[in-house]
């Protein structure tokens, strides 16, 4: 999967990024952590492969993600990328409020 780089720097004429863009790979099953309330908090575990001559960065992360179900169907409403050893543990409702959580379906995140 390869990140999307048109919400970036829209003024920069560079296609580097285009070309050079990171691979990022899903490296096991994603796992749901938290089940209440129609709402799912999944944990996505990934790896970021870049290279640039003859060097070669590897990256590790997770991210997780909230699902809310609406109408029958779920739907991706938060997510955060890396979180902390403590941010592991919160219950959904502590985790919707943590800094740096982005809200993807709020009215104020659409767009327009």
């Amino acid at each position: 999967m390869k990140p999307d780089f048109r919400t970036g720097d829209q003024d920069s004429e560079d296609e580097y990024l285009l070309t050079h863009a990171p691979t990022l790979k899903i490296v096991s099953r994603p796992e749901i952590i938290q089940n209440i309330s129609g709402k799912v908090r999944l944990e996505v575990l990934w790896r970021q492969v870049g290279t640039e001559g003859p060097n070669t960065q590897i990256m590790n992360g997770r991210t997780d993600l909230i699902f809310i179900r609406e109408n029958g169907k779920w739907r991706l409403n938060d997510a955060i990328t890396n979180t902390t050893p403590d941010e592991t543990q919160y219950t959904i409702p502590e985790f919707e409020k943590t800094i740096g959580v982005m809200h993807l379906n709020h009215a104020d995140a659409a767009y327009k």
